[in-house]
């Protein structure tokens, strides 16, 4: 959603393919210290019919390629990830590629 200079609204819908699952992620340190705080995102599961593999819908800004990353879901379990490349970048979000660590 946005305002145009002549004050028009314009306010988009994108569908993205695969059920979304809330989850938060923490990217890691990349120099060994301190991982950043943990972040809302969603974890979008594959859907093998249209080829698409599992992705992930981030805060726009938060992807860094080939970076790990702590995937904590709703029932408290944890994935180690690491990101691969960005799919698609919304005004406010990211759709970032991954592989289980």
């Amino acid at each position: 959603m946005n305002v145009t200079r002549t004050g028009h609204l314009r306010i988009g819908v994108r569908y993205l393919p695969g059920a979304a699952e809330a989850v938060r992620i923490r990217i890691a340190a990349a120099d060994g210290g301190e991982a950043d705080k943990y972040s809302p995102a969603f974890l979008l599961q594959a859907v093998p019919a249209l080829k698409t593999p599992p992705s992930l819908i981030l805060p726009r800004g938060l992807f860094q390629p080939d970076r790990a990353a702590e995937i904590v879901h709703l029932d408290a379990v944890d994935q180690q990830v690491k990101m691969g490349f960005c799919v698609e970048r919304g005004v406010d979000y990211e759709r970032v590629s991954f592989t289980l660590v």
